[in-house]
């Protein structure tokens, strides 16, 4: 596979005054992998402000790229829910 069939798109996000950058790699203008790379390292702990911010600030970057996913949310008290994202 040549190198130009594998991009990464960058998008910043936010939570609060926690930084993220999501990486989303293609092959072939397909999305094969998603990841959140935080600023300091490793996954803050969010307040329940933050995470609704991080949620809602993730399912924009999602959008501006045009990708289309089904994300799952799990929260602290272990319930998880699906949300769909679209363009």
């Amino acid at each position: 596979m040549s190198a130009e069939a594998v991009q990464r798109v960058l998008q910043p996000i936010r939570a609060g005054r926690h930084r993220a950058m999501m990486v989303v790699t293609l092959v072939a203008d397909a999305p094969v992998s998603l990841e959140v790379l935080w600023e300091s390292g490793h996954a803050p702990r969010l307040s329940r402000a933050q995470l609704v911010q991080y949620r809602k600030n993730r399912n924009t970057a999602l959008v501006r790229m045009g990708l289309s996913a089904a994300v799952i949310d799990v929260d602290a008290d272990g319930s998880a829910s699906v949300q769909e994202v679209r363009p």
